[in-house]
């Protein structure tokens, strides 16, 4: 089973005793995390299979059914 990344560059900077390195290595952590947020507050349900989206998809993550367009979801709220 493959490790989680964030656990994986966790373990890496437990490892690391230079300050610099350990630095970059939770810099890494901490853009990874930012990856998996959803920017700001507002969330979209995707209309096959209700799994949340972003504005910007073009694709649903969860199923892989092409969303409509950004401005037809910002007139549905």
């Amino acid at each position: 089973m493959p490790m989680d990344v964030i656990t994986t560059l966790l373990q890496m900077a437990g490892e690391e005793s230079s300050v610099i390195r350990k630095t970059a290595i939770m810099d890494a952590v901490n853009a990874v995390e930012k990856q998996r947020e959803y920017p700001g507050r507002r969330t979209f349900k995707c209309p096959v299979c209700g799994a949340d989206i972003l504005l910007t998809d073009v694709f649903c993550r969860h199923c892989g059914q092409r969303l409509p367009s950004s401005k037809d979801m910002w007139r549905t709220l």
